[in-house]
């Protein structure tokens, strides 16, 4: 039986941090030869002018509901999925656009091959100022469905990006469960959702071990889906709250006797074993 896939849309603030990136991200899957089940936007403590530009956008679109939340990111998520109906979720990011107008049914088919995924080739669009200036461009050319326009200007990230060390320029090549990936609602439930880490960060890896454990490897999305991440600085907070969820991290691994476990050693072949036990 052909899935019902509801994408859950997460964000925060787009139009005012990342150029209405939400925007972008919805306007990929409704120009889909298969179109979602349904469209769950999660707005997660947006700002009120924000909010407000979010449900005009949305107003007049088809199958799109939107969800306030006040949370956590795993919180948001996990309401997105408990107002799903699909039979299925895709995970998207309100800045990482899918790219081609086959990705519905490309998921469909990996729904086949396991019960959840990611991992797919996930490029970088140059910094938020140039984004800023060519909305109209990236609008009219999603509208047209000219993916390849989309390609054209996105690049692989580099060291620099973020100030990320080489694994995790690495990791950045794919994409995380959490903003674009795939799970069945029966095994998103009996792995009991997202982790619910306070601020930002960390909680795509929880969510990851801990589906891992519960379900065996993912399905890795193939260099035939490719998504574009819009580039957009992390402030300082954001980046203490990622350090205070590491040791939130490590001590769900020691929970169970594990020392470590890397998402690249899922995504990108090692001699390393994906878990480290004691």
């Amino acid at each position: 039986m052909k899935p019902k896939i509801s994408v859950v849309v997460l964000t925060h603030n787009s139009y005012t941090e990342k150029s209405g990136s939400v925007e972008f991200v919805i306007n990929s899957y409704l120009n889909q030869k298969t179109l979602p089940f349904e469209i769950i936007v999660v707005d997660n403590t947006s700002n009120n002018g924000d909010s407000k530009q979010l449900e005009t956008f949305c107003s007049n679109k088809p199958f799109i509901k939107i969800i306030k939340a006040c949370t956590t990111i795993g919180g948001a998520r996990n309401m997105g999925v408990k107002h799903a109906s699909g039979t299925h979720i895709i995970f998207n990011d309100d800045d990482t656009i899918p790219l081609g107008n086959s990705i519905l049914d490309q998921i469909s088919a990996y729904c086949t091959k396991g019960s959840y995924g990611y991992g797919a080739n996930r490029l970088w669009s140059p910094d938020i100022n140039w984004v800023k200036s060519h909305v109209s461009d990236i609008t009219t050319e999603l509208e047209s469905k000219n993916w390849d326009y989309l390609r054209e200007f996105s690049l692989n990230p580099s060291q620099d990006i973020r100030h990320k060390n080489d694994i995790s320029v690495k990791m950045l090549t794919r994409s995380f469960i959490g903003n674009f990936g795939f799970i069945s609602v029966k095994d998103f439930i009996a792995v009991g959702g997202f982790p619910e880490y306070p601020g930002y960060g960390c909680e795509d890896d929880a969510f990851a071990f801990l589906c891992y454990l519960k379900l065996g490897k993912p399905v890795i999305l193939s260099n035939e889906i490719s998504v574009l991440h819009i580039s957009h600085p992390i402030n300082n907070s954001n980046l203490q709250q990622l350090e205070n969820n590491k040791i939130l991290l490590q001590k769900l691994f020691e929970q169970h006797n594990c020392k470590h476990f890397h998402i690249s050693r899922v995504l990108f072949p090692s001699d390393k074993p994906i878990i480290d036990c004691k």
